[in-house]
């Protein structure tokens, strides 16, 4: 049997610390950065109620997230709704679809949801 020369072993040294380091940084990775939807979803509502407060108005929009429907409310400004063609987004939680607390509505020319 032949031996292993210090210089083939200095090199399995390096790449077994190679591996260790990859695999910890990969753990470190999942952890910090878990799989999964992280940003918020996006569907079109149906607008059922419109109530003027002052420049603003406030909307009760249905929408539907996996075949079932939710309901929420929000203000938008009226002048833009009414220029934007009436139609309104619903941002929501994938998670918690029907959370209306942790719904937003946004108009067509508005930012995508949880972008500036």
């Amino acid at each position: 049997m032949s031996r292993i020369s210090r210089k083939q072993r200095d090199w399995i040294k390096a790449a077994v610390t190679l591996v260790v380091i990859a695999v910890v940084v990969g753990y470190w990775w999942h952890v910090e950065h878990p799989a999964g939807i992280q940003s918020p979803g996006m569907t079109g509502g149906t607008v059922v109620k419109t109530q003027p407060s002052g420049n603003r108005l406030k909307l009760t929009v249905d929408y539907t997230v996996n075949g079932t429907k939710h309901q929420t409310t929000g203000e938008v400004g009226a002048v833009r709704f009414h220029s934007d063609g009436k139609v309104v987004w619903v941002c929501y939680n994938p998670q918690s679809p029907g959370d209306t607390g942790k719904t937003k509505l946004r108009l067509p020319t508005d930012p995508l949801c949880d972008q500036t």
